[in-house]
């Protein structure tokens, strides 16, 4: 018998389908149900498996998604998306992830955007330059799953201090 495989083209940029903003139920703890905001999350990461892995992981945890593979696609998907939570990898090609944040933050109609940097790179120092470009937030991958729903969960919060 004969191994079947697929095979597919990946995609210039992946996007989910796109739905209206929601909120959706959340069981709490105690049993009761509260509401969750449907956050329109944009991933950057030049990893393309990467990038489509955790697209679809956030999508399965009801938000929604677009994915880019560099900066100026980015950009492109941030006008047109209108995201409200970016998770960006630093080091990307064409233009860094710091490049990518200040820009973002120039782009009119971003102002509430939470920018997140989600980087292999965790000294100090790569923290305060990601601040300075204009990051909420600054995690290392790998990031857990409990991790990245308890950010996407509360992002509302990111940033505020």
């Amino acid at each position: 018998m004969s191994a079947s495989r697929e095979t597919r083209a990946v995609p210039k940029d992946h996007k989910a389908p796109r739905k209206q903003e929601r909120t959706d139920p959340s069981p709490q703890p105690d049993g009761s149900v509260s509401p969750r905001r449907v956050e329109r999350v944009l991933i950057v990461d030049d990893n393309v498996d990467s990038a489509i892995g955790f697209g679809e992981v956030v999508r399965l945890l009801g938000h929604e998604v677009e994915v880019a593979f560099d900066g100026p696609r980015a950009l492109l998907a941030a006008e047109r998306f209108k995201p409200t939570i970016a998770l960006i990898d630093i080091g990307l090609p064409v233009m860094d992830g710091y490049e990518l944040a200040k820009r973002l933050r120039e782009t009119a109609g971003v102002a509430e955007l939470k920018l997140v940097a989600v980087t292999g790179y965790g000294e100090e120092a790569n923290r305060a330059m990601s601040l300075e470009a204009g990051f909420n937030m600054h995690t290392v991958k790998p990031v857990e799953l409990e991790s990245l729903r308890a950010l996407l969960a509360n992002s509302h919060v990111i940033g505020t201090d």
